[in-house]
């Protein structure tokens, strides 16, 4: 299976992945699990997002590094490892660079176009956390060195992102994206993802 998690920064997904990545082991000692995450290998994005102030300065720079550095990701790790039966997770992946291009100005229609023949995941989790609360979370991180890149300093803009995220799903039904309510305790939240999953896995494995 390939699994998805999305959100705004702050949104607490990280702490999710890890969380569902022990549950699965817990399931079975022979699974297999490869954990990864976006972007894979051309990390140039990263360094204009730290450098800039502007939200809104290289919007399409940015999206065509990470389209093409997804659709290497995909052709060297995700589908090989998916057909040897192996779980593949991934922390965010092509409904990020809708959201966050999305807001500084790309219309998401086209982003949604671009990446068309990218590999759809089996399962996304969207976890829903209001920008103020996302903020107050990075701020209070004790445990980043770095401080807040542009995309995490505006309330306005981390909104925008918000917005995008739940409107892909409404642009994407016959996806399964599954939206999980990250206001709640970490507890909780991990228990409505492990609550949504295993619906999705016991209903496919009645139908295989």
């Amino acid at each position: 299976m390939f699994i998805v998690f999305e959100g705004i920064d702050g949104s607490g997904k990280s702490t999710q992945i890890q969380r569902f990545v022990q549950y699965l082991f817990s399931l079975d000692k022979n699974i297999h699990i490869i954990l990864t995450r976006n972007p894979y290998k051309d990390t140039h994005a990263r360094s204009i997002i730290k450098e800039e102030n502007d939200v809104t300065s290289r919007a399409e720079k940015l999206a065509d590094i990470f389209i093409k550095d997804r659709e290497l990701h995909s052709q060297e790790l995700i589908i090989p490892n998916i057909e040897k039966g192996i779980y593949v997770i991934c922390d965010r992946f092509s409904f990020s660079t809708v959201a966050y291009q999305g807001a500084q100005g790309i219309d998401i229609h086209s982003l949604l176009q671009k990446q068309k023949n990218i590999p759809i995941p089996d399962l996304t989790f969207l976890i829903d956390v209001l920008p103020e609360e996302a903020i107050k979370r990075i701020i209070l991180d004790n445990k980043r060195i770095e401080k807040p890149h542009k995309f995490e300093q505006s309330v306005d803009f981390m909104q925008k992102i918000r917005n995008n995220y739940l409107t892909i799903k409404q642009l994407c039904p016959n996806q399964n994206i599954l939206v999980i309510d990250g206001n709640q305790d970490i507890a909780n939240i991990h228990k409505e993802i492990i609550t949504h999953f295993e619906k999705f896995y016991y209903s496919e494995q009645k139908v295989n």
